[in-house]
């Protein structure tokens, strides 16, 4: 029973974890869809996200530019494709950290003592 709640607690503080990091993407794009500028968020969202983050960033450059060129955003195209396309790869990463969290607190119980 102690089981279950802490892997309920644990469900839910993983799933607030993937949606304010989805959110602090977000927050990246400006009031009508064009890019803000620099902005904190974007420090909070990738040190919210290691360290998947630093493992996956050639192919994050990738995907993400890819995403840019394909909408057209550099030349005036649709802006809210981009923040929802960066808002889904970062919200996978926060996925892939949760999922490497579980592995390696898997590993650390079946470690023996000593």
């Amino acid at each position: 029973m102690v089981v279950r709640r802490v892997t309920r607690l644990w469900l839910l503080g993983g799933l607030v974890y993937a949606a304010v990091v989805v959110a602090l993407t977000v927050s990246w794009m400006g009031p009508h869809g064009q890019v803000a500028g620099f902005r904190p968020t974007e420090v909070v969202t990738f040190v919210l996200t290691l360290p998947v983050s630093l493992l996956t960033l050639p192919v994050s450059y990738v995907v993400l530019a890819v995403v840019w060129n394909l909408t057209g955003a550099d030349h005036g195209g649709p802006m809210w494709l981009v923040s929802v396309s960066y808002a889904m790869w970062f919200g996978l990463l926060a996925v892939a950290n949760l999922a490497l969290v579980v592995v390696v607190v898997g590993a650390l119980r079946r470690r023996p003592a000593g």
